[in-house]
This record gives structure tokens, sequence and C-alpha cells, in this order.
């Protein structure tokens, strides 16, 4: 049996040692025991139980405190005990990523047999550092309406964070966004390059279901959450139990369920043909290899996965040229009144002159150059079929039409935690994102007209963040 734990031991070390980053993203629990008179309570022994994993023991010193380092971010129990007293316990401990939590404990006299339950405060108030932060746990997070799923957005509802234009243009505590620093489990999870422009922005996007807890600090970061930014959004992993837990779920959109907007009935178009599968699964719990091995308190392992079908057609305003060009007809205006000349009449007028050679260049002599003819002419019959054409100035006009795109997101996470002892615990995620735009609608390489061609066809990225806390 020792040797079919061992080499389980060995997979989960190896599958932790491959990922590519090492970060830190844990916290502390800590507190004082005493009695009813407010004496403190040496030798008391502390044991904090996680809702995955195996339990930690300590004991009081002789001012009665206890402290237990590196524990992940979740809900505990702890469990005070003394002969001569009453077992206390304390349910339902949050510990938030770089937060210690704090645990007072009275003991009352009576015996060991007795126990005091008392249900600890899902508000955590900071009393031992001069860090400020908040905090979105796993429950308040589902609670969120962000559309995307996208657990980022959520952090927009805190305080000091500022919206202006988008929730990716948004700031905190007034600080440019190249003071953001991004984490998933402790690893940097921003485009680096564009941090100074687009620092509200991740590369893999946290989503609700399969995120613990997010926490935004914004003064007095420890040295746990790194120094790349003077404001840290960290992203914390849920975990696996000794319970099999999951969930399964669809968001589910379709043109027949909305309204028309104020843009496109202005315009004469029809609703934007937006249909919407965002479907996804959850599952974790202890890992258990049927006559080989069970790792009921000792190993656990999270899986989650989120896939996106987005078909849609943007409503998209377009400049193009007036269509009595076709005519070599050009406007302008002089004094506020509008002035027109036909650029055929001109030529023929200064006839054998410098003018006429240079507007032999650019008409052809007599007719407009055939590649220019049929360029004007391919614009002018694409706005014939489709869209508005409504007066911007004397020689452009504006065309709304409906761009269509596509979009197909598959994004997996996974995590494993284990148990070595009973204060070491190894602990490796893997998170990636596959993003397919077809055309990349998002960086505005969609057709720039109705029925015209991209500028980029397909746009494919592929995204990764792994970590080993």
């Amino acid at each position: 049996m020792k040797c079919k734990q061992w080499l389980v031991s060995a997979v989960l070390i190896l599958a932790a040692v491959v990922s590519p980053a090492y970060a830190q993203s844990t916290s502390t629990i800590s507190g004082t025991v005493s009695d009813n008179s407010g004496g403190v309570i040496p030798g008391a022994s502390v044991v904090v139980t996680p809702e995955a994993g195996a339990p930690f023991t300590t004991v009081t010193n002789t001012q009665g405190q206890f402290t237990i380092p590196a524990v992940q971010p979740g809900t505990y129990k702890v469990t005070v005990t003394l002969q001569g007293f009453k077992t206390a316990v304390v349910n339902n401990v949050r510990v938030i990523t770089g937060s210690p939590a704090s645990v007072n404990v009275k003991l009352e006299l009576g015996q060991l047999s007795e126990t005091v339950t008392v249900r600890s405060s899902t508000e955590l108030v900071n009393t031992q550092n001069a860090t400020v932060q908040s905090t979105l746990d796993a429950d308040q997070l589902n609670r969120m309406p962000t559309v995307s799923r996208n657990a980022l957005n959520a952090v927009t509802f805190l305080p000091g964070v500022n919206v202006t234009s988008s929730n990716r243009a948004a700031t905190v505590n007034g600080l440019p966004q190249s003071m953001l620093n991004i984490t998933l489990d402790g690893v940097s999870n921003q485009d680096n390059f564009n941090k100074s422009t687009d620092g509200f922005f991740a590369s893999v996007y946290p989503r609700q279901d399969a995120i613990e807890s997010v926490t935004v600090t914004t003064a007095a970061a420890g040295a746990n959450l790194g120094g790349s930014g003077g404001v840290t959004i960290a992203f914390t992993t849920r975990s696996g139990t000794n319970q099999f837990q999951g969930s399964a779920y669809e968001f589910w959109r379709r043109p027949s369920l909305n309204s028309n907007n104020w843009i496109n009935e202005r315009s004469s178009l029809p609703k934007n043909d937006t249909k919407l599968d965002q479907y996804g699964v959850r599952y974790g719990g202890p890992i258990k290899i049927p006559n080989l091995y069970d790792g009921s308190g000792k190993a656990f392992f999270f899986f989650h996965y989120e896939e996106l079908r987005f078909p849609n057609n943007f409503t998209k305003t377009r400049t193009i040229m007036d269509p009595a060009t076709l005519d070599g007809s050009f406007s302008w205006l002089v004094g506020g009144v509008k002035q027109t000349a036909n650029l055929y009449t001109i030529a023929q007028t200064f006839a054998g002159t410098q003018a006429a050679a240079n507007a032999a260049l650019i008409l052809g002599a007599n007719s407009p150059d055939p590649t220019t003819l049929g360029i004007l002419n391919l614009i002018n019959k694409s706005t014939q079929t489709t869209g508005v054409i409504t007066d911007r100035d004397v020689m452009t006009k504006s065309f709304t039409y409906q761009s269509a795109g596509n979009l197909l997101e598959r994004q997996p996470t996974g995590r494993i935690d284990y148990n070595i002892t009973s204060r070491h615990r190894l602990s490796a995620s893997l998170q990636s994102l596959w993003a397919t735009r077809n055309p990349d609608y998002l960086n505005n390489a969609e057709a720039r007209r109705f029925g015209g061609w991209n500028l980029d066809g397909r746009k494919r990225d592929i995204s990764l963040v792994a970590a080993m806390p």
C-alpha cells in the first residue's frame, strides 16, 4: 500500500513541477485563546480543518496565541480543546488571499465532551496589518450581473474602481492602468507589452464558476502579492473537497427574445442576429483510483470547462464618397455655401494645358481610371443592397449596415491539491483559452463595407496560465 501511495505522490509532484511558473497566493489563520475572565490559555490544542484537505494542528504559546501559516483561500473550521474546558468549534472561517484571518476563541469551563459551536462572520475585518483590500467570494461572484461571465468584470462593482467608457478601460483609485497587476493563482495574467494602455485586461478570462475568490489590494500589499503594480487584482481557482461536487449551466440568447435598438430603428435595419450559447460544467472532489488509491483528506482535483459560441452581426457605420463622384462631380463649401464642379468639364475647358494633363492622369483623359471606377462602383452597388445612407458633409456620406461575425471560445481549467503532511501542501493549476474570431471584429478587421473584403479574415488567440503555488 505504501508503494501505491508513493506512486500517486510522485505523479502529483511531477504534475506540479512541470508547471512553468511559481507563485504564492496563500494567507494565515491566527488568533488568541482565552477563558471567560480574559486570561490567556497556553498549551491549548488548535486544529484547523479545511473543506479540502487534511487538518492543520498547533498549540497555543505562553501568550495563548497560535498561527497557521500558508493556508489556501477557502472556508475552514477551527477546533480548540484543553482538559478542563469545553471544546470550542468555530465554523465558517473564511480565508482570502493576502489577508490574515483572525480567530479569537474563549473557552468555557466544562468537560471535553461538551461542545460550544460558534459561527464566524463571513465579513472579515483585517486587524493584523495595514493592507487595504476588498474581496468577492465564489457565492458573490455567481450573483454578479456579468453578461460575459468574465469574473474580471465583477471587480468593477468594488469600491474605488472607476469605469469610464467600458470595463476594459476601468481604473482603480484614479491610478493609471499601468499600475494594475492582475494575477491568477499568483501568476501574472496580463499582456505586459500593452499594460500601460490596456491594463484592465486578462489574457485568460477568469470564469465565474472556476474562481474561489478575487481580492483587490489597493494599499500596503504584502510581499506574497508581488511588487509589479500599485493595485493587485488576485484571482484564486477553486479546489476540490472531500465531497464530489459539481454543476452544469447554459446561457441561451436568441433574436426572438430581444427588442431592436434605437440605431437600427432609425436606420430601418432589422434586429441584430444575436445568437449566444455559453455553457459549462465543473466538478471536483477527492482523487480516488479504484483498488489503487483513496485520496480522501489527502489529494483533491477540480476541473472546469466553458465554451462560448457567438454568431452575430454588429451594426457598423462607415464613411463613403458621395455617389456623384462617379460622374466626376465634387463639392465644397465657400462661406457656408455649397459649390459644385465637374472634373470632366474642367479638363475640357483647360484642354492643352498642364491642368488638362493632370486631369488626364486622374480621370484617364475623358473617363475615370477603370480600376478606380470599378472600386467606386462596387462601393456604390453595396450601399444599394442593404443599410442606409445619410448625409455627412458635402463630399461624404455615412453608410450604416450590419456586419456578420462569429466567435468561438474554449476554456478549460484544472487544479490538483495534495497534502504532503499536515504542514506541507502541494498545489498545481492550469488555465487555458482558445479563441477564434472570424472575422476579427474585435480589432475592426471585419469588412469595410457590406459584401466587401476583410482586413483579416480570422483571428486565433491561444493563452495559457500555469501555476504551482
